[in-house]
């Protein structure tokens, strides 16, 4: 998106950088309510053991969600507003209302539900 775009317009800033991302740092336990304020539902987060999320979603999900839980997502959000004011970064709840989920919320159900 964005920063993509400013890597294109500023090729030497960008080249050989490794800048961490995000518009929000949140627990998996806060990212449910955030989904949950946003699907007006109840969302409980619920561990998946890596091997299954290997089996059902593929390596490379299975790659990420083993980084995080070994390396962590450590982004300075602040800085990143301060250093790219041009960027909009936005909340996970915010990217959630943005792209419609509330919408969708009649859709979403629970196993068991």
């Amino acid at each position: 998106g964005a920063f993509v775009a400013l890597a294109f317009e500023r090729p030497k800033e960008f080249i050989g950088a490794e800048i961490e991302i995000a518009g929000s740092e949140l627990t998996n336990v806060q990212a449910a309510e955030v989904f949950g304020r946003v699907l007006g539902k109840k969302v409980k987060f619920q561990r998946i053991p890596l091997p299954i999320v290997r089996f059902v979603l593929g390596k490379e999900f299975y790659q990420m969600f083993r980084w995080f839980n070994q390396a962590g997502f450590k982004a300075d959000i602040e800085g990143l507003r301060r250093r790219y004011p041009e960027v909009r970064l936005r909340s996970l709840e915010q990217w959630l209302r943005d792209e419609g989920w509330h919408k969708r919320a009649r859709h979403v159900t629970a196993p068991g539900a």
